[in-house]
C-alpha cells in the first residue's frame, strides 16, 4: 500500500509540474501582449483568448494548445487534491478553500482552452465578462452577487500583495536545491510576478464592484479590457508595460516553481 500511494504521489508531482509550465507559459504569452497594447498596439488582446490566438497562428500551434489544456487541467486535479488529501503538518480550512478555487479556476481554463481548439469560443475575454454579468444581474440577487464576486476577487489580490510584501511566495519551492544566487533570483521574480499579476485582479475586482453599484454590465471586464483601462489613464502606457513585466515574471516564476516544485501532499 506504501509503495502505491508513493506511486500516486509521483504521479500527482509530475501532473502538477505540467500545470505550473502550462500556467507559465500563459502568463508569459499574456504579459508579451499587454507589452504590445501598451505600445500602441491596438489589434493585440491581452488575455487568455489573445494568447490562446496567438499560438494557434503558428505552425503546430492545434498542438501546443491541447497540451496547455492539459496542463490546466493536471493543475486543477492538484489542486483539488490539495484540498481533500491531509499533510502531515495539517492544513487550514483558508487554504483549502483556496485551493478549491484554484482548481475551480483552472477547469474553466482547461475548459475554455478546449473549446477554442474546437473552434466553439472564439470570442473576446470583455464580451463574455460583460455577457455574463448581464444575465447574472436579470436575478433577483444577481447585482449583489457580481458585488459579491468583485470583492473576493480584490480580497485574493491583496492577501497576494501582502503575500508579496512579506517575501512569502515560495512555499512550495524546494529552496534547498538552489544556489544563493539563483534563489535570490527566483525570489524577485515571485515578488515582482505577485505584484503584476495583483494590479490586474485589482482593477477586474476594481470593475466588477463598479458594475454592480452603479447596476452597469458594460463596466465589467476581462483581464484585456482591465489593462487596456491602467494603458487609458494618465501615464497609463507605461504603467502596462510595467504590469505586463510582472506578469511575464509570474510567468517566468511559474516555471522555476516546475523545475524546482516540492510536493506540498505528504502522507499523514
Amino acid at each position: 500500500m506504501w509503495r502505491d500511494a508513493e506511486r500516486v504521489g509521483r504521479w500527482l508531482e509530475q501532473l502538477t509540474r505540467a500545470g505550473l509550465v502550462a500556467r507559465g507559459i500563459n502568463y508569459v504569452l499574456v504579459g508579451v501582449l499587454a507589452v504590445q497594447v501598451g505600445m500602441g498596439d491596438a489589434r493585440q488582446e491581452a488575455d487568455r483568448a489573445g494568447a490562446l490566438r496567438a499560438v494557434s497562428r503558428h505552425t503546430g500551434g492545434a498542438v501546443v494548445l491541447w497540451l496547455l489544456a492539459a496542463g490546466f487541467a493536471a493543475l486543477a486535479i492538484g489542486r483539488l487534491v490539495q484540498v481533500v488529501v491531509p499533510r502531515s503538518d495539517g492544513r487550514a480550512l483558508g487554504e483549502r478553500a483556496t485551493a478549491l478555487v484554484g482548481a475551480l479556476i483552472y477547469i474553466a481554463t482547461s475548459v475554455a482552452t478546449v473549446a477554442f481548439v474546437l473552434g466553439g469560443s472564439r470570442g473576446n475575454d470583455n464580451a463574455k465578462s460583460q455577457d455574463v454579468t448581464t444575465r447574472v444581474m436579470t436575478h433577483p440577487g444577481g447585482r449583489f452577487l457580481v458585488g459579491a464576486v468583485g470583492i473576493a476577487i480584490g480580497t485574493a489580490a491583496v492577501v497576494n500583495l501582502v503575500r508579496a510584501a512579506r517575501g512569502n511566495t515560495t512555499g512550495d519551492l524546494d529552496l534547498d536545491q538552489l544556489r544563493p544566487r539563483t534563489r535570490r533570483a527566483v525570489m524577485a521574480l515571485g515578488v515582482v510576478g505577485e505584484i503584476g499579476r495583483t494590479a490586474v485582479f485589482g482593477a477586474v475586482a476594481f470593475l466588477l464592484v463598479a458594475a454592480a453599484v452603479t447596476f452597469d454590465p458594460r463596466k465589467a471586464q476581462g483581464l484585456d479590457g482591465s489593462l487596456r483601462k491602467l494603458a487609458a489613464a494618465s501615464h497609463g502606457s507605461w504603467v502596462l508595460v510595467l504590469v505586463a513585466a510582472g506578469l511575464i515574471a509570474f510567468g517566468l516564476f511559474s516555471c522555476c516553481q516546475a523545475r524546482w516544485y516540492r510536493p506540498a501532499v505528504q502522507e499523514s
